[in-house]
């Protein structure tokens, strides 16, 4: 999420850690549910799409036996992305020449044409009350200057999120749906890479998705993203 000064605010982090320690061991935390036609959660959303994965991936695999399999994995390939903006309210089905998701891009592809690829340090990992997040690092305040200039361009397009400050960049790696299968090991994990150094990752995109959800034979549930069109970051 975008912040008003180019550098994410760490504090912030640890105030999330702290307050979803109690409600996790309680099991009193947030859970996701299946997305709904007209709801708020899981829009149309502009995004960012990193192209390397592997130690998000890494992290999410050793947490799972902690967490259980059965909540939202958006830390996997498929899923894994950073949100500059949700649009919208969700809809299941989007045609293909749908007249706003036409204004979104172009709103998009005129943001995009004027940065050139961007950079993030992932610095470690939190708990919130309703999941995991690896908490991202701008590395310089290009990102925060896109986020605003999409803003612009989106104009009444833009209304969802119209009196709303993001103050942090991040990337969810699991919503909680359910009961957490080791609660107080999941902390401790957490807790124990708080400031993990996981690298840097490199964004060529801006782009619009869509999020699609499906449920395993073995009920595991899957989120996925797919993109449905995007900006490149090419300004040289």
């Amino acid at each position: 999420m975008p912040s008003s000064t180019g550098r994410s605010d760490k504090s912030r982090f640890d105030e999330l850690f702290d307050d979803a320690v109690p409600s996790i061991l309680a099991g009193t935390h947030l859970c996701d549910e299946v997305p709904q036609e007209g709801g708020d959660r899981w829009p149309l959303t502009a995004a960012l799409l990193p192209n390397r994965t592997q130690h998000t991936t890494r992290v999410l695999e050793q947490l799972l036996p902690f967490a259980g399999p059965h909540h939202f994995l958006t830390g996997s390939p498929a899923a894994i992305h950073l949100t500059v903006r949700a649009l919208e309210h969700r809809r299941e089905h989007v045609p293909p020449d749908d007249p706003a998701v036409s204004r979104y891009l172009s709103a998009i592809s005129r943001t995009a044409q004027q940065f050139g690829p961007l950079q993030f340090r992932l610095t470690g990992i939190t708990l919130t009350s309703s999941g995991v997040m690896a908490a991202i690092e701008p590395m310089d305040s290009r990102p925060d200057q896109l986020a605003a200039l999409l803003a612009a361009e989106l104009g009444p397009d833009g209304w969802r999120e119209a009196d709303m400050k993001r103050t942090i960049w991040y990337s969810s790696l699991l919503h909680f749906t359910g009961p957490i299968a080791r609660p107080a090991d999941l902390v401790a994990f957490v807790a124990d890479r708080r400031h993990l150094d996981l690298g840097t990752i490199t964004v060529n995109r801006l782009s619009l998705v869509k999020f699609e959800h499906s449920t395993k034979p073995d009920g595991s549930q899957c989120m996925r993203l797919d993109e449905l069109g995007a900006g490149p970051l090419s300004r040289t």
